[in-house]
């Protein structure tokens, strides 16, 4: 018995030896804004999910740079962890009360899109979710890539698959809350596709499940924030996707294989039976 129990230690220790976690930061993120078409706030402080208190839809797009992660790996875990910027009504603009909760869904996009410098000589978080005229090849609520040849989506709003890659509750605003959207096997596979191919690397799409109501907007810091006044160098606050993998060509043990757990099964057997075939010979029958 004592065999078995190390060869499963070695089996399990083994598989934690061979996963490494890799923290990636954002690529690009920037938001879509229904209300003003043409605007863009890819070099802004945050990014903006929801609909405001002018009834107007946003919608946010983050791609990340997964270049610290070796190619031919296995991705076994996702999670995105984004910080809470701001909420609808926390500007103290036009009244009103502030989210209590929100559902944002994930969902991978299907053509490439393009951040600018918009808002990017902001003072902080506050007045910059409309932001600002977009430039050549930033996205917008209408276009992918604005002002270029063949830039604008198919879909206005963004062009993404319709199921959901993951979702995430988030119960509460508090400002400067990090939330976690825990892995979820197609989390895992968009990654994977993303690492075995790097062109169709676009990211995802956060779309707030509730886009009719107003003032269900959230706000998340950007992967530019710490560059901003007040940010003191809070990095921290921005963006990360945390990557579980295995990476290539790591030797496989043989108890790592189905024959290699259908040997430790038949140990554990035998150890068993001369557990019992020792007790019997200690305790005979009468």
């Amino acid at each position: 018995m004592k065999v078995a129990l190390l060869v499963l230690l070695a089996f399990f220790c083994t598989v934690s030896l061979h996963a490494n976690v890799a923290v990636c930061p954002a690529a690009h993120d920037t938001s879509l804004d229904a209300g003003d078409v043409n605007n863009s706030d890819g070099g802004g402080p945050a990014f903006f999910v929801g609909t405001d208190g002018d009834d107007e839809t946003h919608r946010a797009l983050i791609s990340f740079d997964l270049s610290s992660i070796p190619a031919g790996s296995t991705i076994t875990n996702v999670q995105l962890v984004l910080t809470l910027s701001n909420v609808a009504g926390g500007g103290g603009g036009g009244g009103g009360t502030e989210p209590s909760n929100a559902t944002i869904s994930l969902y991978a996009l299907t053509r490439s899109w393009g951040e600018g410098t918009s808002e990017s000589d902001a003072l902080g978080v506050n007045g910059t979710g409309h932001g600002a005229p977009a430039s050549a090849g930033d996205a917008t609520w209408d276009a992918a890539m604005f002002d270029e040849t063949n830039g604008l989506w198919a879909n206005p709003g963004g062009d993404f698959n319709s199921t959901a890659s993951g979702s995430l509750f988030l119960n509460g605003n508090m400002v400067n809350t990090a939330f976690t959207w825990l892995s979820t096997p197609q989390m895992v596979a968009d990654v994977q596709g993303w690492l075995n191919n790097s062109a169709t690397n676009y990211g995802w799409i956060l779309i707030n499940a509730d886009e009719t109501d107003p003032r269900t907007l959230y706000g998340f810091y950007s992967r530019t924030w710490s560059t901003f006044p007040g940010a003191q160098g809070q990095a921290n606050f921005e963006p990360a996707l945390q990557v579980t993998f295995t990476p290539p060509g790591v030797p496989v043990p043989p108890w790592a294989s189905w024959a290699g757990l259908a040997a430790v099964a038949f140990v554990s057997l035998r150890a068993l039976r001369r557990n019992g075939s020792s007790r019997e010979a200690s305790f005979p029958l009468s």
